[in-house]
Parts: structure tokens; C-alpha cells; sequence
């Protein structure tokens, strides 16, 4: 019998396992032969692990962000730097806000988190397929590939359909519903762009521009920053951002996931500053139209947008319909913009979670 599972391996999990109280019985559950790959991938190898701009209500994209001021004063990206400075890792800010590990190596971070885990004695079992989940009275049955085991609460960690190449699944979403929690559609975030225009002469170049989303010509998300064109549309930062925008406007408009119809992107650039090839693409215009077609698919997408529904979670964390039951990171209905901001949702709802077994 244990006192706290984690199923899932990665950023949340392990920084879960880190805090929770030293003397429980607690075990991580990895489904993959190794953790914390997300970590790894973060920032290209590089690991954008926060941003010092975090400002919780514009950040985010969710239907449900009143709690995420309280958490993230608890734990920020101030505290992630203590963590990790007070650990021997040094780190840097780069445009943006983005904070990097000056290394350069995620390696770094994801080692620190694992031994962290370990040395507040958590158990670990790497490739773990979790067979069934269920309650009995105030006991989580869990049925695996090898065992059953038995515990008096359980952290889902296992996060988004994002990136299904590393082991992604939607395991989070089918254990919330199960248990009678509200869920959300969900869509591929923090990626491209297809258009019905063809950039495939302008394929890798980028451009700094004012972006807009627009749905039935009404303004809906704006942002200056960097994009690229690609061989099927528009990618880049602030593409990525709109990605986000347009994934929580449909699942609040309850737009069906494959409709776009009405859905267009409008730039506005200078062409002095712009290359050649640009400018004469569009003619030396400095405004373009573009329709959208779909978001790329989630095998490129970096995060998922929706998830569960954060009505149905306490500020620990903890379900409001199953005692015992948690949901931290990609899991929940809270999307961050690039550079960072996923990667400390993670941390802050992790930490949320472990200290409440404190109190």
C-alpha cells in the first residue's frame, strides 16, 4: 500500500515526487524507459524551463485562470531560479524573458529533478502500462503490465496528446472522465499554421509582423512578434501563440475541431524592413490576408490546448468529485504561451499539489 502514486514521469511528476513529504510511501509510474522527456526537448535541448515576464491572466489560455494568480505567487518563476540556483545550476535570460540554463543542457535540469525525486525516497518503475484504474471505497486499485497495486491517493502526471512520437496519449483526459470530471475538446497548440495560400516560394524566410486572429472578420488574438513561412502556411513564435488563441476560441465557442471556416490571419509588416523576397511577393503591400485551413497535427504540436476542466479542481489540485484524486500539468485546461510558461505550469501545479499533502 502506498501513500501517494504518480503516474507519469515528466516535468510535473518529478518535481511532484521532489516535494511531497519525506516520510510517505510514494511511487512514479513512467510508461516509457525513460523520464522527463519533455525536459529534454525543452527550448531545443536547451531547456526553457521558465520565463521572468510570466503575468498568470494574459499568459495563459484556459476557461477557468482566477486560481492561477494565487498559485504562481506560491511558486514562480522567482522560486523555480532559487531551486535551481540553490542547486548549483546557474542560469541566463534571453529575449523575451525566456530563462535558460546557461549549460545549455537539459540534461541538467531533468538529472536534478530525478535526484530530487530519489533522494526523498520515491520509488521509480520505468515502462509501466497501466492496464485499469479504480476505487475502491478510499483505495485506488491500480492494475499494470506487471502488477496491481494499491494507494490512498493518485497525481495524474501523464500530460497532453501533444507529441504522441514520446508516448503522449489522452490517459489524463480518459481517467478524469471516468471519475465524472468535466473535460474539454482538445487541440494541438504551440505550432504551424495551414493556409489556403501558397508560401511555398517563401518557404523558410521569416518576418517580424503584427498578427491578428480573426473569426467572421472579428478580432479575436493579437500579437507582435517573429513568424516563418512555411512550405503549408505560417509557423514561428507568434504563430505558435495564435495556435493557442484559436485551439481555446473554438473549444469555447464549441466549434467543431476540424471546422475552420471563417477563420483568417492578417499581418502588418514594414517593407523596408523585410526581405526582397517578401516585399515582391506581396507586391510592397504592408498588409496581408490569409484563411485558414487547419492547425498542423498534433505530432508537431509542442502542448496541447484544453484538458480537464479546472472548475473541477481545487487549488490543491486535488479533484472536487474524487478525494484523493490530482491532476497537475499538461493534463488541466491551462495552455502557456512559448517560452517557458508550459514548462513552470507544470512546476507550479506540481508544487501545489505536494505541498497540500503538508498541510
Amino acid at each position: 500500500m502506498y501513500d501517494i502514486i504518480i503516474i507519469g514521469g515528466g516535468a510535473a511528476g518529478l518535481f511532484c515526487a521532489g516535494y511531497l513529504p519525506r516520510n510517505t510511501k510514494k511511487l512514479i509510474l513512467e510508461k516509457t524507459d525513460k523520464l522527463g522527456t519533455k525536459v529534454l526537448l525543452s527550448g531545443g535541448g536547451r531547456c526553457n524551463f521558465s520565463n521572468a515576464n510570466i503575468y498568470p491572466i494574459n499568459d495563459y489560455f484556459g476557461q477557468n485562470k482566477k486560481a492561477l494568480p494565487s498559485l504562481f505567487h506560491k511558486f514562480g518563476a522567482n522560486e523555480m531560479k532559487e531551486f535551481l540556483e540553490n542547486n548549483g545550476i546557474a542560469i541566463q535570460e534571453e529575449d523575451n524573458g525566456r530563462l535558460i540554463l546557461k549549460s545549455g543542457k537539459a540534461e541538467d535540469l531533468n538529472k536534478l529533478l530525478i535526484n530530487k525525486a530519489t533522494e526523498n525516497n520515491t520509488e521509480i518503475k520505468l515502462n509501466q502500462e497501466i492496464i485499469n484504474v479504480s476505487k475502491k471505497e478510499d483505495i485506488f486499485i491500480i492494475k499494470t503490465n506487471e502488477e496491481i497495486i494499491e494507494t490512498k491517493n493518485l497525481v495524474i502526471a501523464t500530460g497532453g496528446k501533444s507529441f504522441p512520437q514520446i508516448g503522449a496519449t489522452d490517459f489524463a483526459l480518459q481517467i478524469a472522465q471516468q471519475f465524472g470530471l468535466e473535460t474539454t475538446d482538445v487541440m494541438p497548440g504551440l505550432c504551424g499554421v495551414e493556409t489556403n495560400e501558397d508560401f511555398s516560394s517563401l518557404t523558410g524566410n521569416s518576418l517580424k509582423a503584427s498578427i491578428t486572429l480573426n473569426h467572421n472578420n472579428k478580432l479575436i488574438f493579437q500579437q507582435n512578434g517573429d513568424m516563418l513561412f512555411t512550405h503549408r502556411g505560417l509557423s514561428g513564435p507568434a504563430i505558435f501563440n495564435l495556435a493557442n488563441a484559436l485551439g481555446e476560441y473554438k473549444i469555447q465557442k464549441k466549434i467543431g475541431i476540424n471546422n475552420f471556416d471563417n477563420f483568417s490571419i492578417t499581418i502588418i509588416f514594414n517593407p523596408t524592413t523585410a526581405i526582397k523576397k517578401i516585399t515582391n511577393h506581396f507586391h510592397g503591400q504592408q498588409i496581408a490576408n490569409f484563411t485558414i485551413k487547419s492547425l498542423r497535427p498534433r505530432e508537431e504540436a509542442k502542448i496541447m490546448v484544453g484538458g480537464v476542466h479546472m472548475k473541477e479542481i481545487n487549488p490543491t489540485m486535488e479533484s472536487k468529485k474524487t478525494a484523493g484524486l490530482y491532476f497537475i500539468g499538461e493534463a488541466l485546461d491551462i495552455t502557456g504561451k512559448t517560452g517557458g510558461y508550459n514548462l513552470q505550469r507544470c512546476r507550479t501545479s506540481a508544487y501545489a499539489c505536494a505541498q497540500s499533502f503538508k498541510n
